[in-house]
C-alpha cells in the first residue's frame, strides 16, 4: 500500500511538471509579434529600430559601431535598399530582425530579459562601451519630470559627467517629438538604482517605463548623444 501511495505521488508530480512545461512553452514571445512594414518609415537604422519599438511597444536598444554616423549619411545606403527605402515584408519581429541583419551584416541581435538588443558584430565603439559600463553609485529615475529632462538626468549623473569631462565630450539628450508623443498618458514610473552600470539603467527604463528605446551615438569628436523614445 505504501508503494502504491508513493507511485501515485510521483505520477502526480510528473503530470503537474509536464503541464507547467507545456504551459510555459506556449507562452507568447515578443519575437512572435506581427510587424506591419507599411507602418515603418525611417531614414537610418537607429530611427528604424526606434520606430518599431515605439509603434509596437517593444523594449529595444541599438549600439552603433564606430562607422555608424559616417555610413548612415552615405548615399550608397539608398542604392542598397536601406535608408528610407527598407524593402522588408510583413512578418514576425524575429523575421524582420533576421532580414535587417541581412541588410546590415555588421550587426547582430539578441533577446535578453524581454529586451531586443541590436549591437555590432565587431568594431564596437570604445567610447560608447566605456560610457555604458560606467558604474553608478546611486540614481533615481522619475518619468514624471518630463520627457526632455529624463535624458538629461542620465547625462547629469555625477559619474557620467566626470567621465564625459575626462573624454572632453559633451553630453546631449536628443528629443524626437514624433516618436515621443506616445505613452505620455500612461502611469509615471519611478525607479531607483544603486551600484549598477549605465547600460543596466537604460535597459531597466525601457523595460519598466513608457520609454521603449534607447541608443547612444557619438557625433563628431565631442558630442555624446543619449536618445530615449516613448
Amino acid at each position: 500500500m505504501e508503494k502504491i501511495k508513493i507511485s501515485f505521488f510521483i505520477l502526480l508530480f510528473l503530470l503537474c511538471t509536464k503541464t507547467i512545461a507545456i504551459a510555459q512553452s506556449k507562452s507568447p514571445s515578443i519575437l512572435d509579434k506581427h510587424i506591419e512594414w507599411n507602418k515603418i518609415y525611417a531614414e537610418n537604422l537607429a530611427s528604424l529600430i526606434a520606430k518599431i519599438a515605439v509603434t509596437y511597444r517593444i523594449p529595444m536598444s541599438f549600439e552603433p559601431n564606430k562607422t555608424y554616423m559616417e555610413k548612415s549619411t552615405n548615399a550608397e545606403l539608398q542604392a542598397m535598399g536601406k535608408g528610407s527605402h527598407f524593402v522588408i515584408k510583413d512578418g514576425t519581429l524575429k523575421e524582420v530582425l533576421d532580414k535587417l541583419m541581412e541588410l546590415y551584416p555588421e550587426y547582430n541581435w539578441r533577446l535578453e530579459n524581454n529586451i531586443v538588443h541590436i549591437f555590432p558584430r565587431q568594431d564596437s565603439d570604445p567610447i560608447i562601451n566605456e560610457l555604458l559600463d560606467i558604474e553608478v553609485e546611486d540614481f533615481s529615475f522619475q518619468e514624471s519630470i518630463g520627457r526632455m529632462s529624463v535624458g538629461d538626468s542620465i547625462t547629469n549623473i555625477s559619474e557620467v559627467k566626470e567621465k564625459l569631462q575626462l573624454l572632453k565630450t559633451i553630453g546631449v539628450h536628443y528629443y524626437d517629438n514624433e516618436l515621443s508623443n506616445k505613452g505620455s498618458d500612461s502611469p509615471k514610473t519611478v525607479l531607483h538604482f544603486s551600484k549598477t552600470k549605465v547600460r543596466n539603467i537604460l535597459n531597466q527604463i525601457i523595460k519598466e517605463s513608457s520609454f521603449k528605446f534607447w541608443t547612444i551615438i557619438v557625433w563628431g569628436d565631442r558630442h555624446f548623444i543619449t536618445i530615449l523614445s516613448h
